[in-house]
């Protein structure tokens, strides 16, 4: 889902009253997010699963090698050879 252009209005209005305690209390909030966020995405890969993501501006394709807690390392084929990247779960992409 993607804010509203009014609800983005009205964050920065809120955001312009808060005080430090309450930006602690939204920092912690995003962080929450994210974290829920990227576990949701992580659950839904499975080992061995082709995927894609963007690096640069180009969209590369690989495979899901091995799932850990916060990143997923995932095997890069480019010339017979295979280079292992981490990337968070939320950048990758499922190939049909």
């Amino acid at each position: 889902m993607a804010f509203t252009r009014k609800q983005k209005e009205q964050m920065e209005s809120l955001f312009q009253v808060a005080d430090n305690k309450d930006l602690g209390d939204i920092s912690e909030l995003y962080q929450l997010r994210r974290t829920w966020l990227n576990n949701k995405a992580r659950r839904s890969f499975i080992k061995g699963e082709n995927v894609t993501f963007n690096h640069n501006g180009n969209t590369i394709r690989a495979t899901i090698r091995k799932i850990n807690p916060k990143t997923i390392e995932v095997g890069v084929t480019t010339g017979g050879q295979t280079t292992v990247w981490k990337v968070a779960p939320t950048y990758l992409n499922k190939v049909a």
